[in-house]
């Protein structure tokens, strides 16, 4: 991992919060690097606010913040002043380098992160991944050239990591009393928030994160099978997939247990990451 004394107020923030995403942006080209950086550290911001907010309100209000922000930018108004995550924003927004629709979904995705049963269907918890993580690879493909069918197959790996990323972070939300799993189907199959919040976790719960899982799994094969051999120079959000698969195997070996230690390990993979850039195959 890059020293901090390397590393810009960007960079420092998403190897802090987001070091999987790190690891991912140091395989870009270099003239692109902070550029990722700048819209993972917009991530951080943006998905940090549901855990370190005391109310929903207050939430909201920082989430219409960067809403007003980013539609302001593209309108060419600056807000950010002083802000170097914002002014960064505005920076890439202003340069044309940013999807307006997708922003837009992203910070209203995050919306639902406020609420303690924020998804009552499995089409609303993939939709929250299309629009968080998946829209965020999506933008990032974007912003390093891709080209359509590169950038749509990186938000299917975005997709994934969103979704893989619910299941490993279900115990300390359920502890924190939100449910993370659609409502319906838990109701259906008896799962309740105190299922989740301690081990040992039902077996009905790890039997829903099996299903997660058997999605995530999916959607990287499309992934694969959208575009096979990728521009090295558009590698980098598709990184992602393998650092998922270690996440996937403790899964399948645990029988679905959310609550296995090892998923809130972070999975550093440098010479995995090495030499799936030298292959240009996810």
């Amino acid at each position: 991992m890059a020293q901090a004394e390397d590393l810009s107020p960007l960079a420092g923030a998403v190897r802090d919060f987001d070091p999987n995403r790190f690891q991912t942006a140091l395989f870009a080209p270099a003239e692109q690097r902070e550029n990722l950086m700048a819209l993972y550290a917009f991530n951080v911001e943006i998905a940090r606010i549901a855990e370190t907010v005391s109310e929903a309100l207050i939430g909201e209000m920082r989430l219409q913040w960067w809403h007003d922000l980013c539609e302001g930018a593209f309108s060419g108004a600056v807000i950010a002043r002083g802000h170097p995550v914002g002014e960064a924003m505005e920076r890439l927004i202003a340069g044309g380098r940013l999807d307006r629709p997708t922003l837009r979904a992203a910070i209203a995705a995050r919306r639902l992160d406020l609420a303690a049963e924020p998804f009552a269907t499995p089409a609303d918890l993939r939709g929250y991944a299309e629009d968080t993580a998946g829209g965020l690879s999506r933008l990032a493909a974007a912003l390093l050239g891709a080209d359509p069918p590169t950038i749509a197959a990186a938000g299917h790996v975005g997709t994934a990591w969103g979704l893989l990323g619910v299941v490993r972070t279900l115990c300390p939300m359920a502890a924190q009393g939100r449910l993370y799993l659609p409502s319906q189907v838990a109701a259906e199959r008896g799962v309740t928030r105190e299922d989740l919040s301690a081990p040992p976790v039902a077996e009905a719960a790890k039997a829903l994160c099996l299903d997660l899982v058997g999605e995530v799994e999916e959607l990287l094969a499309e992934a694969r099978a959208l575009r096979r051999c990728i521009d090295r120079r558009h590698l980098s959000p598709f990184l992602l997939a393998p650092l998922a698969r270690p996440y996937l195997a403790l899964l399948r070996q645990s029988g679905g247990d959310p609550a296995d230690p090892g998923l809130w390990t972070i999975v550093r993979r440098p010479f995995s990451l090495f030499w799936t850039g030298i292959r240009g195959r996810i």
